[in-house]
């Protein structure tokens, strides 16, 4: 890597002396370059104003370095003024009026950036007290070079400003120099609830998570936290690739040897039927594209990752009608992570971690654990994907405490496949990829400073066919799980 570093000063200058345009909420987001081979676009800064601010954005270099290129796009506005809530918790009156502000770069993914972002000459303050430096991960077709260097990508999920949040971000953002990572994918439901005190608990918590945000490119996935108004609020903040044709609740990028595939599992869940049929079109397609022997002979990895999960073994709360009947809910989208040999899908929504042996349409599919040491497995897999549920950043919502009630017999698999549970520390996970057929996942529990658990995990990426299950299945299968809510001791 190319350590040449260069000093952008980024100043939005006023048009109206009067104008509140201090920086706030800044964050470093994927660009399309990564996802679409004729876009320029590697990243995107936003940021938010109160005032409209629409002025002028300059850059200064030192010596005059002219590969720091960029556009502005006029300013998205977010203005909201209604009742909001979240699954039936008492409506909120909102007025939340901010403006984003989109900058996409042309940057050099050899070289290291710092960049300081200013409000305008009248209200200078700016939201960073230092300046922040940045890299940008590796273009798709660089990928060659990845067989030599190694990429790790870095996963958080659920977390506010609550203590345990707090102690998890301020970690991390102590640690941005030490910890290099690619690309952070945030796995939703970020501050509990974002639209609170007018939108400020959810300005506040990107406020905080704002070091981390700019030290690494950043793919956000809105969770079910976030789906007021169609997720209007979170859609105009974050810019996702491929944002313009289906507004963040599906797309992909490839960086370095992974094909990642993120995908909206509570929008699928809450949309009308053609929005999913489109959903699953699309889905069908990629994965058709990044499966295709040629193409995965130079990016082997496909690494599902979203919010809401198909598969997960809960033994606190033997009632989690979530564990039991999401497998049904989305049997769709789990055939196509099936049929085309995806490796692994990390998520959240449960508010601890997790590791299960690969399914593959409700069934436990082959594998082998060997035990390294108390904290450390190797899991070669064959067919079906492998769960990683990395929802303890730290959030507000308590665990509950273990029940003495028994799991229903239907999650028999669910139970087998649970290979590693933590639902008492706090933290995060990473991926680091070794080569084209072996990755490390690791969790850290950043408040004890310990790692958790890590796994080896070996993968020939085999797809597991085409099958899907008839109707006549379906209704068998919802029956039985009706069967057994109503049984459940």
């Amino acid at each position: 890597m190319n350590k040449y570093s260069v000093l952008a000063l980024l100043a939005l200058l006023a048009i109206v002396s009067a104008q509140n345009c201090k920086v706030t909420l800044p964050r470093l987001l994927i660009g399309d370059k990564y996802t679409n081979a004729t876009s320029d676009v590697t990243a995107v800064i936003a940021f938010d104003t109160i005032d409209e601010c629409k002025g002028v954005a300059t850059l200064n270099f030192n010596k005059g370095d002219p590969t720091f290129d960029f556009r502005v796009i006029d300013p998205v506005i977010q203005l909201v003024d209604a009742d909001l809530d979240h699954s039936g918790k008492q409506k909120e009156h909102v007025k939340y009026l901010k403006y984003t502000q989109i900058i996409q770069l042309k940057a050099d993914v050899e070289k290291s950036y710092t960049v300081q972002i200013q409000g305008n000459k009248t209200n200078a303050t700016s939201i960073f007290d230092t300046n922040y430096t940045f890299i940008l991960p590796k273009l798709p077709s660089d990928n060659a070079k990845y067989t030599q260097n190694q990429v790790k990508f870095l996963f958080l999920g659920d977390q506010d400003l609550t203590a345990n949040g707090t102690a998890v971000l301020n970690y991390l953002n102590a640690n941005t120099q030490t910890n290099k990572f690619d690309a952070m994918i945030y796995l939703g439901d970020y501050a509990y609830e974002f639209y609170q005190n007018n939108g400020k608990k959810g300005d506040d918590y990107l406020n905080t998570f704002a070091p981390l945000s700019f030290s690494y490119p950043l793919a956000m996935t809105p969770g079910n936290h976030e789906d007021n108004l169609n997720f209007t609020i979170f859609n105009s903040k974050f810019f996702l690739p491929g944002f313009n044709r289906t507004q963040n609740n599906y797309n992909s990028f490839t960086i370095g040897m992974v094909h990642f595939v993120h995908i909206n599992l509570h929008f699928f869940s809450i949309t009308k039927d053609d929005e999913k049929d489109k959903m699953l079109k699309w889905l069908k397609n990629d994965l058709a594209i990044a499966s295709n022997a040629g193409q995965r002979k130079n990016v082997p990895w496909i690494i599902a990752v979203g919010h809401k999960l198909n598969y997960c073994y809960d033994p606190y709360y033997a009632n989690n009608t979530e564990c039991i009947g999401y497998a049904q809910q989305f049997l769709p989208i789990d055939n196509l992570l099936s049929q085309y040999g995806v490796d692994m899908f990390i998520v959240a929504h449960q508010h601890y971690n997790q590791v299960m042996a690969p399914m593959a349409r409700n069934q436990l599919q082959d594998y082998k654990l060997t035990t390294v040491s108390s904290n450390e497995f190797t899991l070669q897999k064959g067919k079906g994907y492998i769960t990683i549920i990395q929802g303890n950043g730290g959030c507000v919502t308590p665990i509950i405490p273990p029940s003495k009630s028994r799991m229903l017999d239907l999650a028999s698999d669910l139970q087998k496949a649970n290979l590693f549970i933590d639902a008492f520390n706090y933290g995060y996970g990473y991926i680091q990829v070794i080569n084209q057929t072996n990755v490390e996942y690791v969790s850290y529990d950043a408040i004890n400073k310990k790692q958790l658990v890590k796994f080896n995990i070996k993968s020939q990426h085999q797809a597991s066919g085409g099958q899907s299950a008839t109707f006549g299945q379906l209704i068998t299968f919802s029956l039985v799980i009706l069967l057994a809510l109503f049984t459940t001791i």
